[in-house]
């Protein structure tokens, strides 16, 4: 099993690779550390219903985002809530690529790892949706 510090190293990279536009980053990230049955829901799933799968959803999500958006993150805090969850927050900046309008909002993230790998990561509007998410994860 991955170690708690290298789960919270992996979205911490994941957000870094993002911000930066790094896709070749993201790519080999998807490659290291998603698995091959990995459900991700990003905040637009509210909107389009979309959840992505696997490491090749993972990219795909990541070039659309980063094809509309550039992104840029502060504040971030990570918590390791469990042997295998991890809650990531932060303000975030987005700037649309096609209009230039920005906007910026609280956003957090749980990811939970199996065999070391991401295996279902979900996009929250606030702390307090997802820690309220991690609450069910972690009774069940």
């Amino acid at each position: 099993m991955t170690a708690p510090n290298t789960q919270i190293d992996a979205v911490r990279r994941a957000w870094d690779a993002v911000e930066q536009g790094d896709r070749d980053g993201l790519r080999a990230l998807a490659a290291e550390a998603v698995h091959p049955d990995c459900e991700w829901t990003p905040l637009l799933s509210g909107v389009d219903g979309r959840t992505y799968h696997g490491p090749d959803g993972m990219v795909e999500f990541f070039e659309e985002w980063l094809g509309s958006f550039s992104p840029r993150y502060e504040n971030r805090e990570y918590e390791q809530l469990s042997d295998d969850v991890v809650m990531a927050s932060c303000r975030m900046w987005i700037e649309s690529r096609e209009t230039g309008v920005e906007m910026e909002r609280a956003i957090a993230v749980l990811a939970q790892f199996e065999d070391g790998l991401l295996r279902r990561g979900r996009a929250y509007d606030s702390r307090e949706d997802a820690t309220e998410a991690a609450q069910g994860l972690l009774d069940a």
